[in-house]
């Protein structure tokens, strides 16, 4: 083999090395012991949300069905946990809550210093702010009862793009597409406010404007600033004026 048909070999050979690399770089795999020996080279760090990682077949899947959420919920892949239907709550969506009739705002509380227990508003207020031509509308659910404890939303959304059903993050900026949550737990006197984690989410089930209603579903954790915070699960809300 004279000089110029080894430079001409070398030529190729370097051609299939940076085509053979390319291929394994956009199938995501490498090469260990020998060509035809490919091996993924992703891991549970490539997966995103929840899913888990499947060495067998190299590709990110849904978690165990553990995750079906029973039959009355989905699951919820960005924030990890079970999105319940009205009525039902618990982590897997198997728990039929006691809902009233009428007005109502109650949930479950699981304060981090004491007891849980159940709040339960006896006088539902709400009321639609439309600023015309702009997209600063808010939607305000005030339940409080005789014991002066209150919990209190603010919906900051466009009141034309108010259509169920929508869910939204809780959030303390007050910003647009968001809610704004404070709760009073009279027993101590104290003052607590959303503070998004990533899986505090109000869920409007149902919403009319003429006659204003409105249902939905919320879970979220707050904070008096300081130590203290109050976990509030299968929280339920209903207002028909």
């Amino acid at each position: 083999m004279n000089n110029a048909t080894r430079i001409q070999a070398a030529f190729y050979n370097c051609i299939l090395f940076l085509l053979a690399s390319s291929w394994l770089f956009f199938t995501g795999c490498q090469t260990t012991k020998k060509p035809d020996e490919n091996t993924c080279y992703l891991s549970q760090s490539s997966c995103t949300g929840c899913t888990i990682f499947d060495q067998v077949n190299c590709k990110c899947v849904p978690p165990a069905p553990k995750y079906t959420c029973s039959v009355h919920g989905t699951y919820d892949f960005d924030n990890c946990r079970c999105n319940c239907e009205a009525g039902w709550g618990g982590v897997l969506c198997d728990s039929l809550l006691t809902v009233p009739s009428g007005n109502y705002l109650r949930a479950s509380c699981s304060p981090s210093f004491r007891a849980g227990y159940t709040y339960s508003a006896d006088t539902i207020e709400v009321e639609l702010v439309d600023n015309a031509g702009t997209t600063n509308d808010s939607l305000k659910i005030d339940g409080y009862n005789g014991s002066a404890d209150w919990m209190y939303f603010v919906i900051r959304k466009d009141a034309a793009t108010m259509v169920a059903p929508f869910k939204l993050p809780v959030n303390v900026s007050l910003g647009v597409n968001s809610v704004w949550f404070s709760h009073k737990d009279a027993s101590n006197g104290l003052i607590f406010y959303g503070n998004y984690s990533g899986a505090d989410t109000i869920y409007v089930d149902e919403f009319t404007k003429s006659p204003l209603h409105i249902k939905g579903r919320f879970h979220l954790n707050c904070t008096d600033g300081g130590s203290k915070s109050v976990g509030i699960n299968d929280g339920v809300f209903n207002y028909t004026q």
